[in-house]
């Protein structure tokens, strides 16, 4: 009997000791740590709303992959909520893109059209969804309602459009993460079968909308980035959009028939390539803090897409304008 206690307490010891030295190889071992997780940027969770011009229309390059791509550090897909049919009912359909944005928990918005339905359309359009969607705080719906009421057939398109504008502003208000808004653009000289004239606002009305919109991006400085499409658009419009140099490839000017759409509305690919170059411009300098989260090379986009030839005809037909001129020159001397 005690030779047997004796046998087990040996067992016994034996097993501690094994475990004992179990336990401080595993302490010994190296351990495979996390890397750190990368700071967060205001890029992480980015919610794209608006019109046309967001959602790609014509020329299939909507802003939310393009952006998505542009975005280097670890972030959420880009998410797409933008819509080509906003012109229908903005109230509506901007209010549901501001709702759908705050459920996604964006840490920022971009929404470089979103306003432009509120100032574009006809003015029925305006008063008959300003009339379907009452406000919901009694003092402002009367005060709404009775400044149309009181409205002069003149004045009538310019307060519609206003008071559409104000709602517009007040959706943004709900959203408490940076935003990108731009400004309203004259779209004068659309085709009249996607843009009627009647749906143009006069440059009256275009100056005071965009006079509002710049003052409450001004309240909000520090939150909102005001995106200068009404400059971006005439630019292209009068032929003047530059695409900067790069390498060896000098900057090239570029007419209106290679960055618009023969709807003279929309941008083709190239204009639109050239858009989100500018807007990632604009972002980086917007938060410096997280402009290395950013990069976007716009001619390796226009490559990747098969229209490199067109700058390529666009340098040859450059130089060959300064060889002539470079020619008449001399000759004269």
């Amino acid at each position: 009997m005690r030779r047997a206690a004796c046998l087990l307490l040996a067992l016994a010891v034996t097993a501690m000791s094994a475990t004992a030295r179990s336990q401080v190889t595993e302490l010994e071992q190296p351990r495979d740590v996390a890397a750190p997780k990368a700071a967060a940027t205001v890029f992480d969770k980015v919610v794209t709303i608006g019109a046309s011009l967001t959602d790609g229309f014509a020329n299939g390059l909507p802003i939310a992959p393009l952006l998505d791509k542009a975005i280097v550090t670890e972030h959420r897909l880009v998410e797409r909520v933008s819509t080509s049919a906003f012109f229908s009912m903005p109230l509506r359909l901007g209010a549901q893109q501001v709702r759908r944005a705050r459920k996604l928990e964006a840490s920022l918005v971009v929404g470089v059209d979103f306003l432009f339905w509120y100032g574009y359309g006809p003015t029925s359009r305006h008063l008959n969804e300003l009339r379907s969607l009452p406000l919901g705080d009694a003092r402002a719906r009367e005060a709404e309602e009775r400044s149309l009421a009181d409205a002069s057939a003149e004045d009538l398109p310019l307060l519609a459009r206003l008071a559409t504008l104000e709602r517009g502003l007040a959706e943004l208000e709900q959203l408490e993460v940076p935003i990108v808004i731009g400004d309203i653009p004259d779209m004068t000289g659309a085709l009249p079968m996607m843009l009627p004239q009647r749906a143009i606002p006069s440059r009256a009305i275009q100056d005071a909308a965009n006079k509002r919109i710049r003052a409450w991006a001004r309240e909000r400085k520090d939150c909102v980035l005001l995106f200068p499409l009404a400059e971006r658009v005439l630019s292209m419009k009068l032929g003047t959009m530059v695409l900067e140099a790069s390498g060896d490839q000098k900057a090239l000017r570029l007419p209106m028939r290679v960055v618009l759409c023969n709807d003279k509305l929309h941008p083709s690919k190239i204009g639109a390539l050239l858009f989100v170059d500018q807007l990632v411009d604009a972002l980086a300098a917007f938060r410096p803090q997280h402009a290395e989260a950013l990069v976007f090379d716009v001619r390796k986009e226009i490559a990747a897409r098969g229209l490199g030839d067109v700058l390529l005809g666009l340098a040859a037909a450059d130089d060959a304008t300064t060889e002539a001129q470079a020619t008449k020159g001399a000759s004269k001397k």
